[in-house]
């Protein structure tokens, strides 16, 4: 039941007086003051509306005198005091009922659907445009509660209904979409106009009219603006510039604008763009296309055969990336073969360099000893202050040799890491981020190469550095022998 047909009864006011504009209804007529009803019929008419619809109902007297009834202020003493002192004077009385929609509300009653409808349509489509971003800015959906008739429609995102009832609408990811067009596309009105193509899809509906036509044309428009390069809404036209074989601008006028069954193509190719991955690669094959079909004519003049050339074009385009996607893969497996020999080599190069200051170690001391051995006057000492200065030389040789193998080793990483970063790069033009990654499988071959190498380096320095400090402290204990030994029986004999 339409909660505002007792009100208007009890005053005698016809449903056609009733202004159901998009935000707010205000009925203002001069009754008679024995048509005034009692308060408490008033107040049952006014509890008959839900709580998110203000009603406001405020009378006057020809005294100026006035008072107002409303379903969040206990007015009945006032109200009684009004009609005791006009009680008397058969006067008229200026009646105005205000109901105020909740504009944070995701529900939007209607009380009256003709001249709901038909206030819609007398509006710009700039102003719709606004009415819906508004809505949307409140909340993720929007849903009429028709009271007057039967009339019943959805899209994604936007639902007329005839009852209170709660409902569950299984929508679209309406932030998620509006950041992908725009990643695409730009839209300079973007901040103004939150708005996508699937927000005014009818998906079913039982009307049939200028409304539904209007929801179309909204639809088609944003279907195109999201399609071109970039696009502007100023002053009631809609400015477009495409970019692809050739460079083309178009203005729709939207005062002249009306529907076309034909127009649905540009929804289709926003669909097609959008409904899944790669839109980058889509809207750029479909911008091409466009741009060389509207050579001679306008965008608008469009057929059926544009979403095919378009779909057919990019089968051509997929096959070439699929030619180029194998050539990747060889690619990427010949680098990771030639990568692992180098990986080895950095490997190899840093442990011989290990090897080579071991055995030039030995050999220092093993010629030395031998050398003593062979000698016609063997020293009972062969540690001399010159052996010693000859060791203390080849321990800092190989301190600073070690150094220079550490650097080269990861000179040697870097040079390895720029030509992984660079043939990654080299592709980033042909395919997506996402695609690149499952090549080259998250870098794990990369990152296993880089802890491959920075554990061999860690554990062959501290090894190095180990070896250089155990001879150094050798050295060290051997010159000072006596002195230790002293020390050692001064303890035993404390």
């Amino acid at each position: 039941m339409n909660p505002i047909d007792e009100l208007i009864n009890l005053f005698q006011i016809k449903k056609e007086d009733i202004n159901d504009n998009l935000m707010d209804i205000v009925i203002c007529k001069t009754i008679e003051f024995s048509q005034i009803p009692t308060y408490e019929t008033i107040l049952n008419a006014i509890k008959k509306f839900n709580e998110r619809d203000y009603v406001k109902i405020h009378l006057k007297d020809e005294t100026e005198d006035s008072i107002t009834i409303s379903n969040k202020i206990n007015n009945e003493e006032n109200y009684r005091t009004f009609i005791g002192n006009n009680k008397d004077l058969n006067s008229n009385i200026d009646l105005n009922i205000s109901i105020s929609k909740n504009k944070k509300s995701n529900k939007i009653s209607i009380f009256n659907i003709d001249s709901f409808l038909k206030n819609f349509i007398e509006n710009s489509i700039i102003d719709n445009l606004e009415f819906f971003n508004y809505r949307f800015e409140q909340n993720s959906n929007i849903i009429f509660v028709n009271y007057d008739n039967d009339y019943m429609f959805n899209t994604n995102s936007i639902i007329m209904v005839n009852n209170d009832k709660e409902i569950t609408i299984e929508q679209i990811d309406r932030k998620e979409l509006i950041e992908r067009c725009n990643s695409v596309s730009n839209f300079a009105n973007s901040i103004e106009y939150k708005l996508l193509p699937e927000d005014f899809a009818i998906i079913s509906t039982n009307i049939d009219n200028d409304f539904i036509k209007r929801l179309y044309e909204i639809k088609i428009l944003f279907s195109l603006l999201y399609i071109v390069d970039y696009s502007l809404i100023d002053e009631e036209k809609l400015k477009l510039k495409l970019n692809g074989y050739r460079n083309k601008e178009f203005i729709v006028n939207l005062k002249d604008f009306k529907y076309s069954k034909n127009y649905e193509e540009f929804y289709n190719i926003y669909r097609w763009i959008f409904q899944d991955s790669n839109e980058y690669d889509k809207i750029s094959v479909t911008r091409n296309i466009i741009s060389l079909n509207c050579k001679y004519c306008d965008i608008l003049d469009i057929d059926e055969r544009l979403f095919l050339s378009i779909k057919s074009n990019y089968k051509i385009y997929l096959k070439d990336n699929v030619d180029k996607y194998i050539e990747l893969k060889n690619k990427l497996t010949d680098f990771i073969t030639d990568t692992s020999i180098q990986i080895n080599n950095i490997i190899d190069s840093f442990i011989d360099s290990f090897k080579k200051n071991i055995i030039a170690f030995i050999t220092f001391l093993l010629g030395t000893y031998i050398a003593n051995l062979v000698s016609d006057n063997p020293l009972d000492n062969i540690l001399t202050n010159d052996v010693i200065s000859i060791t203390c030389f080849i321990i800092w040789g190989s301190i600073v040799y070690l150094a220079i193998s550490i650097i080269e080793s990861i000179f040697k990483f870097k040079s390895y890491k720029n030509n992984y970063n660079n043939l990654k790069r080299s592709y980033e033009d042909l395919l997506e981020k996402r695609d690149i990654n499952i090549i080259f499988k998250n870098d794990e071959e990369y990152k296993k190469n880089r802890k491959t190498i920075k554990r061999v380096i860690i554990l062959f320095s501290i090894t190095w550095i180990i070896l250089i400090l155990g001879i150094f402290i050798g050295i060290l204990v051997y010159k000072n022998v006596d002195y230790i030994v002293r020390i050692i029986n001064n303890i035993k004999i404390q």
